[in-house]
């Protein structure tokens, strides 16, 4: 047994014999919060975007339709106090189509997201985005845009890009330190910036910017592997300040995680067992939306359940 594994084994056994179920606070008790009821949803529902458009709150969301690992997205409409009112599939082709992020193109709403194939243990994921349409009984994506770069071709993994529209242009947050200027399929353009320090794991993913205090502001999702067995993960979510023009150079980083992964939800002991793909200690942003004197931040909890929390500049810890 390796020191990391007995020390693993020593934590674990120290919490169970106290009876502590999470290390930290559900976000539920931490943030004022709206759970989007998921019997409204499509069944295990996660992973969540956010967006207004046209005077309606569109919020897309991650399901398996089936009990195994592929997925695909919907969109519901949100109504002022969060409730579902009309949900419909959104027609991506490719694979397992997972982790939708919406955002505004001319004010129009497009969507990007995650296209995984292959084998349990060997997935290959790329990213494709394009315009979303209303296709009646489903939403349509226009365009299905794969960008060249990396390894977007289906020969790596690919995950987390988030694109946003600035000054006319369809820009990309790629990586911490990385932006591309995004024309169809190709990379016009690309900004390296300086690492940001951040002690939580790498930074990756989030939401589209805002303009805030004379600058960007854009929240992030990060994860430890350094917890006890068998969860070892923990994700948190962070938020980062950048200049707010080309090449956005970043300016300050919270000092400390906004929110904590939790081993607790809302889900109910007994539908939790029914959730097969469910992780705990999970929060995994993937949209936002300004709301009144703070933000609304679309979050994923534990891979069963979307959540809408809300940020205020005091909560930034920037």
């Amino acid at each position: 047994m390796t020191t990391r594994d007995h020390n693993s084994t020593l934590t674990t056994t120290f919490l169970q014999k106290r009876g502590v179920k999470s290390l930290f606070p559900s976000i539920h008790t931490v943030f004022p919060s709206a759970v989007v009821n998921r019997r409204a949803l499509n069944p295990g529902a996660y992973n969540p975007s956010i967006i207004s458009v046209n005077g309606k709150t569109l919020m897309s969301y991650r399901y398996h339709p089936a009990k195994t690992p592929h997925t695909k997205l919907a969109i519901a409409e949100l109504d002022d106090k969060y409730n579902v009112v009309r949900k419909r599939d959104v027609d991506a082709q490719g694979g397992s189509i997972e982790d939708g992020r919406l955002f505004l193109v001319g004010g129009e709403p497009w969507i990007s997201y995650t296209v995984s194939q292959g084998p349990a243990g060997a997935w290959k994921c790329s990213i494709r985005y394009g315009r979303l349409v209303d296709a009646g009984d489903k939403w349509a994506v226009e365009g299905q845009h794969l960008v060249a770069h990396g390894e977007n071709s289906g020969t790596g993994m690919e995950k987390n890009w988030v694109f946003f529209e600035d000054a006319g242009r369809l820009n990309c947050f790629y990586k911490a330190d990385q932006i591309l200027s995004i024309r169809g399929n190709e990379v016009a353009n690309v900004s390296e910036t300086k690492t940001p320090k951040w002690a939580w794991g790498t930074i990756r993913g989030g939401s589209v910017p805002f303009k805030h205090n004379g600058a960007l502001l854009r929240f992030f999702h990060s994860r430890l592997d350094n917890e006890p067995r068998p969860t070892y993960w923990r994700y948190f979510v962070g938020a980062m300040l950048m200049e707010p023009e080309w090449p956005y150079t970043v300016l300050e980083v919270s000092k400390s995680p906004i929110l904590y992964g939790s081993e607790i939800d809302s889900v109910p002991e007994d539908e939790r067992r029914e959730i097969f793909h469910h992780k705990p200690n999970v929060v995994f942003p993937c949209g936002a939306m300004e709301r009144g004197d703070g933000w609304l931040l679309s979050v994923g909890v534990n891979d069963c359940e979307c959540v809408l929390v809300k940020i205020e500049e005091k909560d930034l810890k920037l």
